[in-house]
């Protein structure tokens, strides 16, 4: 295993845990958007679609690592930090909008309205979406895409015993070009839950072949200068690409479309915002936020709804063009899932996999 990943594992890395904070909040803030089909409402909802979740898995694939253990450990490993925080946050959705019923369905985005039981269970463990919180669809997602890398992992861990940037290279274009050659088309609804995860692989992928810049010293302020200008080029660079790309999100498309161009625009711009999150290296809150990523994709549909219900002139903010609403509304949101994360976190670690309370990774 490689000494960077090592080192990760007795110290966080704040300018990551920035991009963990970055990334969640523009995930809130999408959700809280427009139908993009309604002409001129969508705008900035197809922007932030275009990149946020690639975006987490380029992070994730920065920290992939298979561990000194055989498989069987990892899979163990990872079912209970991934599988078991979905499997949680899954029935309590489940739960919880079965009580509030007709009340929370009216605000209910991107959902059929099926509250069956059985429909319920069939999309929480067979395909993995649940209509009314179709967020956690991200953790088995992740959870395939890393057992998918293992293999890859432990054949470089064990040839060269560190990672290799040719090697991870060449494996970067072979999943992109599987990518390019299987997802979007329609697949039997056995294995249709697979096509998201082909479709995300090469982020995975390309956060994998980014590892060395995790051994860039950031602490530096010249270093820091050139991630801020090479990353605002790159979102600059990621805005045009975005504006002339042909396709733009939708909600027939969702994620299981994979092209050239599209892949291209996200990972630009992925990599924009890695840049301004490494420039910033040093910032509580938002680094506190990303330490709390993983709850708050579960969570953050509970008061994004509740917002929507109670309070009708937040539902589709940005869509009337309020931007100061539409943020604020995120914002809000993000703080209430901080606050749960902290609870959580104290007194019921085990729910996210953990034995104990580790005040280091909950507050600093």
């Amino acid at each position: 295993m490689s000494q960077v990943i090592q080192l990760m594992q007795k110290q966080r890395i704040s300018w990551l845990d920035i991009a963990k904070g970055i990334g969640i909040y523009f995930i809130i803030l999408g959700h809280t958007l427009s139908d993009p089909s309604v002409p001129g409402c969508g705008t900035l909802h197809e922007y932030l679609y275009s990149f946020h979740v690639p975006f987490f898995f380029i992070l994730s694939g920065l920290t992939a690592k298979c561990g000194q253990n055989e498989f069987s450990g990892f899979l163990i490993k990872k079912l209970k930090t991934l599988f078991i925080p979905y499997l949680v946050f899954g029935i309590l959705s489940i739960i919880i909008f079965r009580l509030a019923g007709a009340f929370a369905h009216s605000a209910l985005m991107h959902s059929d309205g099926d509250f069956s039981l059985a429909s319920n269970l069939l999309n929480l463990f067979i395909l993995g979406d649940l209509q009314f919180n179709r967020s956690l669809w991200f953790l088995p997602c992740l959870l395939l895409m890393e057992l998918l890398a293992w293999p890859f992992l432990k054949w470089e861990d064990a040839v060269w015993g560190r990672e290799n940037s040719c090697f991870r290279a060449l494996a970067f274009l072979a999943v992109f070009i599987l990518a390019w050659s299987v997802a979007g088309h329609a697949w039997p609804l056995g294995i249709q839950r697979f096509q998201v995860e082909i479709a995300m692989l090469p982020y995975l992928f390309a956060g994998m072949l980014l590892v060395p810049v995790l051994r860039i010293p950031f602490a530096e302020f010249r270093m820091r200068f050139a991630a801020f200008i090479t990353g605002a080029a790159l979102v600059g660079l990621g805005l045009w690409l975005w504006i002339l790309c042909p396709v733009h999100y939708n909600r027939e498309i969702g994620f299981t479309i994979f092209a050239p161009f599209t892949a291209i625009v996200a990972l630009v711009s992925s990599l924009g915002y890695v840049g301004l999150s490494a420039a910033l290296l040093a910032g509580r809150p938002i680094e506190y936020a990303g330490r709390a990523s993983l709850v708050i994709m579960c969570l953050h549909k509970f008061p994004v709804v509740f917002f929507q219900t109670c309070l009708p002139f937040t539902a589709m903010p940005l869509a009337r063009m309020n931007y100061v609403v539409g943020t604020s509304v995120a914002l809000a949101c993000l703080l209430l899932c901080v606050a749960c994360y902290f609870l959580i976190s104290r007194f019921c670690p085990f729910l996210l996999g953990r034995l104990s309370f580790h005040p280091r990774t909950a507050k600093k």
